[in-house]
């Protein structure tokens, strides 16, 4: 897993050190931040990108499974 934050100035410039032919799930809470980051995706010629729409919420309200790290896990 990789945690690339979307409002971070260099969001890009992390993205294009990723592998472009590898596939990636993207999601964060709701489906905003990680459905507006498509858009960068597709710019840096990124192939296999999985949006989870609705995000973290929508999974959960679909019965989806969430294994929390404990807190002192960085």
């Amino acid at each position: 897993a990789v945690n690339v934050n979307y409002r971070a100035a260099d969001f890009a410039t992390q993205l294009a050190k990723l592998d472009k032919d590898q596939s990636y799930l993207v999601h964060c809470r709701s489906g905003g931040r990680s459905g507006q980051s498509l858009a960068t995706f597709k710019k840096l010629g990124f192939k296999k990108i999985i949006h989870l729409d609705g995000g973290m919420l929508a999974w959960q309200e679909a019965g989806g499974k969430v294994e929390k790290l404990p807190k002192n896990n960085p």
